[in-house]
């Protein structure tokens, strides 16, 4: 999470606050102070009570919540802070980070969506099971519930979906299962204050670890598509909604047909592409919650790549060890050898996420500490 000092024309003092520390962000030149705080996680309480002391002794303009568990702590005490709060409302957070309501409201405005059913609870046989399309996909209503965040799970067959529900622990519930899209993940970003959309982009995502499909660790900007736009924009809108968001797509293969995700309501993993391609989400959100008018660009550069590699190593280190079957990849994904050529491929403009030659401590720091992760692994498994 990021406390902002402004200075008027002169920019803003940037502030990391974080429950790990060293932590990435802490580790920029360009980070003034940081602050080690409760795991919002775990004491969100104590979290929000750091937030306040934070704010009140630095004097902070705005306080920019980065992840769901901070967002969750800090948006419904939004009011009460001395620190504008760069973010929607607890309610309207709510509304989209809620998969089942979510989807609901896409359906009801013409968004594609998975075919699904919802579980109360583990507890469930065979005959409320039988309209599952598979391959199918398990998830969590909610990702972050009972102070844990949830993963997603991958099912074949009936046999293997039991054993997925009975595993997943019962904060998890109620469950979604839905049908597996099977194609590159799209992901549309907004920012929008007071009704109206002040900056838009657009990526594709060309690889994600796991491969399955998550986080994406190397990604390109593409067109923004005009339906999903209009979409996005209202199904935002819909929801009351004010700040940045990703509203997540995946693009089937064998139709070409968007279906949607999920929704992120806060800033996101590869938000780094779109400011190389020339939009600044962090910089005009944190303009428009100190009541600004801030407008995006009108475009930005089409094709600008970004790789993180070491995250980009740790999937290809997965698809050395691992078959595509046992990585539930999708059917025609390529064995090892293509693994190892796609890693070696460099691109014309592809930059790395945290290697920036003005401010290269973040690209060390994030090498080190995978190396010793991988090396605390290495001994484990010994």
């Amino acid at each position: 999470m990021a406390a902002v000092r402004s200075l008027g024309r002169r920019g803003h003092i940037v502030g990391v606050c974080s429950h790990e520390m060293p932590c990435l962000s802490a580790a920029s030149r360009w980070t003034a102070a940081r602050f080690l705080l409760p795991d919002p996680l775990v004491s969100p309480d104590d979290f929000l009570a750091g937030i306040r002391r934070v704010t009140e002794q630095w004097r902070a303009d705005v306080v920019l919540p980065v992840t769901d568990q901070s967002s969750l702590a800090i948006l419904p005490a939004s009011a009460d802070l001395r620190a504008h709060v760069a973010g929607p409302s607890i309610d309207a957070f709510r509304r989209v980070s809620s998969k089942p309501d979510l989807l609901a409201r896409a359906a009801a405005i013409g968004i594609a969506t998975p075919h699904q059913i919802m579980l109360e609870n583990r507890d469930t046989g065979v005959p409320e099971l039988r309209d599952v399309v598979f391959p199918a996909v398990i998830k969590a209503a909610h990702t972050v519930a009972g102070g844990v965040r949830h993963s997603v799970r991958y099912a074949a067959d009936i046999e293997e979906l039991h054993r997925h529900i009975k595993a997943m622990p019962e904060a998890a519930c109620p469950l979604l299962i839905q049908q597996r899209i099977v194609g590159p993940g799209v992901g549309v970003f907004l920012l929008i204050w007071d009704d109206a959309v002040i900056a838009s982009f657009a990526h594709e995502r060309i690889r994600e670890l796991p491969p399955s499909g998550g986080a994406s660790v190397y990604s390109r900007s593409i067109p923004m598509p005009p339906l999903l736009m209009e979409a996005s924009t209202r199904l935002l809108l819909d929801a009351g909604w004010r700040g940045a968001a990703m509203v997540e797509y995946k693009r089937e293969r064998a139709t070409g047909k968007h279906y949607i995700m999920e929704v992120n309501g806060r800033l996101w993993g590869s938000l780094q592409l779109a400011v190389d391609a020339g939009v600044d989400f962090p910089g005009l959100l944190v303009d428009a919650a100190r009541g600004l008018r801030p407008k995006g660009p009108e475009t930005y550069r089409l094709n600008a790549r970004v790789r993180s590699i070491w995250g980009d190593l740790a999937l290809l280190i997965s698809r050395l060890q691992h078959s595509p079957e046992a990585l539930k990849m999708a059917p025609g994904s390529g064995g090892r050898l293509a693994a190892l050529a796609d890693f070696c491929r460099w691109s014309p403009g592809d930059r790395l996420e945290t290697l920036r030659w003005d401010d290269p401590s973040p690209f060390w720091f994030e090498a080190r500490r995978k190396a010793a992760a991988r090396l605390r692994k290495q001994r484990t498994d010994w």
